[in-house]
């Protein structure tokens, strides 16, 4: 099983995956991630930041079924597992 997951910070994750008492095969750190990237100009200088979501997230996989509050379903996911 493969889950996705979005928490307010990644101490609340940890704690939430690890309260489970599952043995995971994976658990992918995320982290907030790029919601719009920055702009330079020619010299290389940032004009303007990137902005990053207030979120945190993960993804899980395991062979057993598990129970999450906060599993997401991205339509564009930043990351698969092979």
């Amino acid at each position: 099983m493969i889950y996705k997951l979005e928490y307010n910070s990644r101490e609340e994750g940890l704690l939430d995956i690890e309260s489970k008492g599952v043995k995971y095969q994976a658990v992918v750190e995320l982290g907030s991630v790029e919601l719009t990237g920055a702009t330079y100009n020619s010299e290389y200088e940032v004009i303007e930041e990137a902005t990053f979501s207030d979120t945190y997230l993960f993804d899980v996989m395991t062979k057993e079924v598990v129970h999450f509050d906060n599993e997401v379903f991205p339509e564009n996911p930043k990351h698969n597992f092979a």
